[in-house]
């Protein structure tokens, strides 16, 4: 049969499979075998496969023919049970215990279930509440027939203690539910489990079936092992195994896993289709049952997925155009694996959310109705259930730490917690940091494209983020043991490229939380006075320093053009001030172990200081001031523990006593008439100074009265295309920003009218005295060392300079190595570290961005369709 009559007879099948009422028709064509046999033995391409079936059957079938739906998805996982249990030992064979090969046939059979359910999956989630798709997917039983006399009637199954073992249901459980061919342990409870549950089950047993997907010396033993390792079906070394771990795969099983984990990527991409105002309190279902440690191979599947990622060398040989001689089906399962393991890492359930009743019930062992009817026996149902887990040596508890099997948890955060081996933390470390350096490495070769950045870069710095906030040993360790050059150079190139670029405003902030918390131990800020010798980053100038220079202008950078998009606002509260406020934290981290600013840096910190102590800042929004006290407060660090290094930020600082004078004295503006609150021009928020403006603010000085965030009646940006851009960076700003919740990758952002705008409710905001008098009392008392430095050195200085005749800078400093402040200034003052701490919005703000990357990294086939969104917003 060739191949377009081969697709010609599916799509004649699947029409067939739409048209017909299986509950009511008993002679109808996909109730027989050979019915199936040619749909699952046809070999057709995951292109061929998305041709053929259409959004429109699917929808059709969920939504009208709900039982013919189950009907194919208990066919297709029931077949991929049935090849699975060919991995198994069979302890009858007459040679000895073995294992059947895997046929071509069968290979062919499991390839056509995971391309039909990876079309299948977005369409079961487009409405996750809907009462049918819940019954479908989560009923324990799923559906049933009952004749009614003249008519038949589709409905729930009965809850497992009333159900009949004869009729159409018996028949339907043989020929639907756990094929009868099928060597699984409690077979009855996997009949009776929800729909989703076997089909996850199916697809990672299928992750680790013998010559499908891993190439063991043996088959594997029930019952299946879900939270201990097993080393001979390990994808990859390193992670839970030893790093040389001896592993054969060929292009067969590296396609095919690929395969599997698209089709699963597919299944949990769940939150993508909940609304933002439900995602926290009901959260993903798929998720919770996935995550719960009850699947089999579930620590198998953590090991290989993080070994497949850390190890992945994208250099090639190291040569140039290396990366050309490397297998495409490696880099696409690397991909695959990244994105898999962000997805299961970045879901964190709380005890609070637990979930619908239907995942609940199922990991206890009780349905819906006999768990609410026997409440107090909730205690020994959680001890029955622990005990049937038949578990033995641990990769992760059992339990959760107060033994309750019914509470939500998530395994993978538990395992990833726990990695705490040297060797591996180091492995995961250097694998990390060479995939996320790959993009810094492409614009540092002589020769054009000779090496390329992975597309998968953003998946690894989320990955890089979980695991610095999950493992407090991860994070010591990369700090402590890695030269801060080889992640901190990366980290800041992405950082400062993507300042300005619209379709890049969720990498930038996903840049700055990470330099927050890594800013915030103390052998990374302890490792920053070490030379840089590397290359200079674009648009931060020429500088003979260290680490602490390079990031310190790098801020400098990142926060003046932020500070443009905040001053040009209309609102007073926009999403720059976030990026602000982490920005100037993570200097103020680093500020009290910097032994030496480099000239240029000092410069630099007092011009920020200088901008943000305009009125026209500070009276802007309610929180604004919190930049001036950042800086404040790393300077009176720098005074108070390194100042025998930083006479050239000493001497800057004494330059600029006009400044520290003019915060003394600050007032509120006379009111206006016309206006309720402080006006706002580009032109304000220039810097007056020696050391000039960036290119935005010169362009904001150019337009006058014109600026670029001037809007029409309707809403819409007035003005030449690149005032246009500029106006969008500001708004995406505001979306990121804005109450932790952030845009998502290139074209994404957050659904928020269901929460609402903070920032509109800050609108009408105006200064008042009391809120001046509150934090000027403040400021003042932060400004006592530096009031102190001025007391005592300012007088001297000018005095030095008038009697000694010195007129040059070096002069200058010479005279303040010569001073000593013992004595002077007041007692140190405690070093405060300031790091991120989770919360409700940022934790949104996560899981958008990462779902975002997804959906646009996902659509070479039209996997989703973006109207159906609702986690993110999707701009076309």
């Amino acid at each position: 049969m060739g191949n377009s009559e081969s697709r010609a007879v599916l799509s004649d099948y699947l029409d067939e499979l739409g048209q017909c009422d299986l509950a009511v028709d008993t002679e109808a064509a996909p109730l027989k075998e050979e019915f199936w046999n040619t749909i699952f033995d046809t070999p057709l391409s995951i292109e061929e496969v998305f041709e053929i079936i259409t959004p429109e059957w699917v929808r059709n079938l969920r939504d009208e023919r709900p039982y013919n739906m189950q009907f194919l998805l208990r066919k297709i996982v029931g077949k991929i049970e049935e090849v699975c249990s060919t991995g198994l030992v069979d302890h009858q064979q007459d040679e000895g215990p073995g294992s059947r090969e895997l046929t071509l046939g069968q290979r062919t059979e499991a390839l056509q279930c995971v391309r039909l359910l990876t079309r299948i999956a977005p369409f079961l989630f487009e409405d996750v509440d809907a009462e049918g798709t819940l019954t479908l997917l989560w009923h324990a039983g799923g559906l049933v027939v009952r004749d009614c006399g003249d008519s038949v009637v589709v409905e729930p199954a009965p809850p497992p203690t009333e159900r009949s073992t004869d009729g159409k249901d018996e028949e339907e459980m043989n020929g639907d539910g756990a094929s009868e061919g099928s060597s699984v342990e409690d077979e009855a409870d996997l009949a009776s489990a929800p729909l989703m549950y076997r089909i996850l089950r199916a697809l990672q047993w299928l992750l680790f079936l013998k010559d499908f997907t891993v190439l063991p010396p043996q088959g594997a033993s029930l019952p299946l092992p879900t939270h201990r390792v097993e080393s001979g079906f390990v994808w990859k070394g390193g992670v839970g195994t030893a790093e040389k771990l001896p592993v054969a795969q060929n292009n067969e099983i590296l396609s095919a896993r690929c395969e599997v984990l698209k089709c699963l990527l597919t299944l949990l991409s769940e939150p993508l289709f909940q609304p933002i105002s439900s995602y926290s309190s009901d959260p993903s279902r798929v998720l919770l049952t996935f995550c719960s440690g009850d699947l089999p191979y579930t620590a198998n599947l953590f090991c290989s997925l993080m070994s497949t990622v850390v190890a992945y060398d994208p250099k090639g040989y190291g040569l140039p155009y290396g990366s050309a001689f490397s297998s495409g089906s490696q880099e696409a399962l690397v991909d695959l694996s990244s994105q898999v393991l962000c997805a299961v890492l970045d879901f964190n359930p709380s005890v609070e959310n637990a979930g619908s009743q239907m995942v609940k019930s199922h990991r206890t062992g009780t349905g819906p109705e006999e768990a609410s009817n026997n409440s107090e026996k909730a205690d020994s149902d959680t001890d029955e259930a622990a005990a049937r887990r038949r578990f033995s040596s641990c990769a992760f508890p059992p339990t959760g730490s107060d033994g309750d099997a019914s509470r939500p948890r998530n395994v993978y955060r538990i395992m990833a917690k726990g990695v705490d081996k040297p060797t591996e933390l180091d492995f995961i470390a250097d694998g990390l940091v060479r995939i996320v350096a790959t993009v810094d490495d492409a614009k540092q070769t002589y020769l054009p494209s000779s090496r390329k950045p992975v597309p998968f870069f953003q998946e690894s710095l989320i990955l890089l983020w979980h695991l610095i906030t999950i493992n407090p040993a991860f994070r010591k360790r990369l700090c402590s043991r890695h030269t801060e050059d080889v992640i901190l150079h990366p980290l800041l190139d992405l950082l400062v490229s993507s300042r300005n670029s619209q379709a890049k405003i969720g990498l930038l902030h996903m840049c700055s939380f990470i330099l927050l918390v890594l800013s915030s131990d103390r052998d990374f800020a302890v490792a920053l006075n070490a030379p840089f010798k590397g290359r200079r980053l674009q648009d931060v100038p020429v500088f003979t320093g260290t680490l602490a220079d390079l990031m310190t202008l790098s801020i400098y950078r990142v926060v003046s053009d932020a500070l443009f998009v905040a001053a040009t606002a209309k609102s007073p509260t926009t999403g720059a001030e976030s990026l602000i406020d982490m920005m100037l934290t993570s200097l103020c981290n680093i500020s009290a172990y910097v032994r030496s600013f480099c000239l240029e840096s000092c410069i630099k910190i007092l011009d920020l200081l200088k901008r943000f102590s305009k009125p026209h800042w500070l009276f802007k929004g309610p929180l604004n001031h919190n930049a001036v006290f950042f800086i404040i407060e790393s300077l009176n660090n720098v005074i108070q523990y390194q100042y025998e290094g930083n006479h050239q930020l000493v001497y800057s600082i004494l330059r600029h006593k006009e400044v520290f004078d003019a915060l003394k004295q600050l007032k509120l503006p006379k009111p206006s008439p016309s206006v309720s609150t402080v006006p706002s021009t580009a032109a304000e928020s220039s810097v007056d100074g020696d050391h000039g403006t960036s290119g935005q603010e010169q362009a904001s000085q150019e337009t006058g009265e014109n600026p670029v965030n001037e809007f029409d009646e309707f809403g819409r940006a007035v003005g030449s295309p690149e005032e246009r851009v500029k106006k969008q960076t500001a708004l995406m700003h505001q979306a990121a920003g804005a109450s932790g919740m952030g845009l998502i990758a290139a074209t994404g952002m957050l659904k928020r009218s269901s929460l609402g705008d903070p920032s509109a409710a800050e609108q009408k905001w105006a200064p008042t005295e009391a809120w001046l008098e509150e934090w000027k009392s403040k400021l003042m008392q932060k400004m006592e060392t530096i009031d102190r430095l001025f007391n005592a050195l300012y007088p001297k200085i000018v005095s030095e300079c008038e009697s000694e005749g010195v007129t040059d800078q070096n002069g200058v400093l010479e005279l303040l190595k010569d001073t000593t402040m013992v004595g002077i200034l007041p007692v140190p003052h405690p070093i405060v570290i300031r790091t991120y701490q989770q919360n409700a919005y940022t934790q949104l703000w996560f899981t958008s961005y990462l779902w975002g990357v997804i959906f646009t990294r996902s659509q070479a086939l039209p996997l989703y369709d973006w109207k159906k969104i609702q986690l993110i917003l999707i701009n076309q």
